[in-house]
């Protein structure tokens, strides 16, 4: 479980993904949805830490 603490790749790259998105939205409304939608899908595929565990 310390593992997944130490290596918030999931987090950090949803964050980065979002900040893209709201900054896209002005620019290219439809990039920005399609931002959103690979944040859910990362977030909908189980983290392969927790699968093994």
């Amino acid at each position: 479980m310390s593992e997944v603490y130490r290596h918030p790749l999931k987090e950090y790259s949803s964050l980065g993904f979002y900040v893209a998105a709201i900054l896209l939205a002005f620019v290219a409304p439809y990039l920005s949805v399609a931002l959103y939608v690979i944040v859910a899908i990362i977030w909908i595929v189980p983290d392969r830490r927790f699968v093994g565990a």
